[in-house]
């Protein structure tokens, strides 16, 4: 487990960090976290390839930055800085149970339907069924130490790339154009846990902070293992 400004752990053995590291009582704004997984730079350069001659086909589409992005497991807007450290360690309880995920970004697809989109995303494909029990598994952990968590009717796993300005756009032929795309493949062996900062980004855009890192499976149990040489 790697943290970030809230403090530093002496090890990567995985346990939770203490409480003195973590926000204090008198910190008493709420954080907007959410638990993810990030795609390689290979992935991100691929994309960036892919959708740079569409950026400026419709003028009323705001395009997340890529550093930004990102695929979503769980989404806690308003977590009490006290359950930071709790929240931390069963999140990676439930990374260090699960193997590492084989992905790709796969075609693209709106929220809410296609002639009236209000956000544009790419899909994901490979172990998609094992990604929806670890997005489970998140949420259910929020839970466990009394985090609310935002959900939906069904999970389905995406990667955001644009929102709409103002009002839903017709978005068929931008999806048309992507629905072909296929990402090259990658293995996500950790789980982040990331702070948004609304409107600190570029262009009042959300800036984020990795929380955490914690490693999925195999790789938490080899940082273990190294930790004990």
């Amino acid at each position: 487990m790697r943290l970030s400004a809230y403090g530093t752990s002496p090890t990567n053995s995985g346990r939770p960090p203490t409480l003195a590291q973590m926000p204090t009582a008198a910190d008493a704004t709420p954080l907007r976290l959410f638990a993810a997984l990030l795609p390689p730079p290979a992935v991100v350069a691929d994309l960036r390839r892919v959708i740079a001659p569409l950026r400026d086909t419709d003028q009323e589409l705001r395009w997340d930055l890529p550093q930004l992005w990102h695929v979503t497991l769980a989404f806690m807007a308003a977590v009490p800085p006290g359950r930071l450290a709790p929240l931390t360690g069963e999140l990676g309880r439930v990374a260090s149970a699960t193997s590492p995920l084989h992905l790709a970004l796969a075609g693209a697809g709106a929220f809410r339907r296609p002639h009236a989109a209000r956000t544009i995303w790419a899909g994901i494909s490979g172990d998609t069924e094992s990604l929806a029990s670890l997005a489970a598994a998140c949420q259910d952990a929020a839970k466990t130490v009394q985090v609310e968590v935002a959900s939906a009717p069904t999970f389905r796993p995406h990667l955001t790339l644009a929102r709409a300005r103002r009002r839903p756009i017709n978005a068929e032929q931008l999806l048309t154009a992507l629905a072909g795309y296929a990402s090259p493949t990658w293995t996500a062996t950790e789980l982040i846990l990331i702070r948004s900062h609304l409107g600190a980004g570029p262009n009042g855009r959300p800036r984020h902070e990795p929380v955490a890192t914690l490693p999925l499976g195999t790789a938490a149990r080899n940082l273990e293992a190294g930790s004990d040489r």
